[in-house]
């Protein structure tokens, strides 16, 4: 039976149902005191969309790719420079984080958890709270300035972290890390061959990159940025219906 990943939630959560012009119209047509015959059938129309929404076509295509992962037993690998980095520098970002929080020792959670609706393994588990980290590429992804989350996607995960968990309190946090020298390495293979250079690399290109990807130099403060997240009841009940929803898609794909 089809459960969301705690990471995957955005992908269904996509909105659905009514256009904001098509609220607009359902809101003046149930203000009317006196409605012709089309005008009922257009409030009854507008009525079925907006209790019977129609999944959005972001989510179809997660389905139809989890489908096929089940039908062929296999999963597609993805692989990029940024996952790798966020792997490489997961016990990294942790410890500057605890330093930052003053907290003593945080541990990276290895218990996974799953309900009727929802699967996925928080990063850290407190006892008041679950901590999501997200560790940026380099400072220029890095959301110093940045009032609102950043993606909406996280504002899913950490509901459904909330939703497994019971906490009521979620902090999604961005740790801008030191890169690994490996792929500082590749970094500067990557602009050697930009510049015509064949692969090759000197000091010079290698302490330009080192100083673009490490950041010792800067406060601690200047690289811990943290969104607090609240416990959204109605945000939780609205994934377990879409997920409803996508059960019932998924019931009538045809091969």
């Amino acid at each position: 039976m089809f459960k969301i990943r705690c990471s995957s939630i955005g992908h269904i959560m996509a909105k659905s149902g009514l256009t904001e012009k098509q609220e607009v119209a359902l809101l003046e047509l149930q203000s009317k005191e006196r409605r012709t015959a089309k005008q009922q059938e257009a409030l009854n129309d507008l009525l079925f969309k907006r209790d019977n929404p129609e999944l959005p076509e972001g989510a179809k295509t997660h389905l139809r790719n989890w489908s096929k992962s089940k039908l062929y037993s296999r999963s597609k690998e993805i692989n990029s420079k940024y996952l790798t980095k966020g792997n490489a520098v997961e016990d990294q970002a942790i410890d500057l984080l605890a330093e930052f929080l003053g907290e003593g020792f945080l541990f990276k959670n290895d218990q996974h958890f799953e309900d009727d609706h929802i699967t996925g393994m928080p990063d850290v588990i407190r006892t008041d709270r679950i901590i999501e980290i997200k560790s940026p590429w380099d400072w220029s992804t890095f959301p110093a300035f940045e009032s609102k989350i950043p993606e909406s996607n996280y504002f899913w995960q950490c509901q459904g972290y909330m939703a497994l968990t019971g906490k009521n309190f979620a902090q999604l946090c961005y740790v801008l890390c030191d890169t690994p020298e490996d792929q500082i390495i590749k970094e500067c293979k990557y602009k050697s061959y930009e510049l015509g250079m064949g692969g090759e690399y000197d000091d010079e290109l290698y302490d330009m990159i080192e100083k673009a990807m490490t950041y010792g130099d800067i406060e601690l403060e200047s690289r811990i940025k943290i969104f607090d997240i609240p416990r959204d009841e109605k945000a939780i009940q609205n994934i377990r219906n879409r997920v409803e929803a996508c059960r019932e898609f998924l019931g009538k794909l045809e091969f």
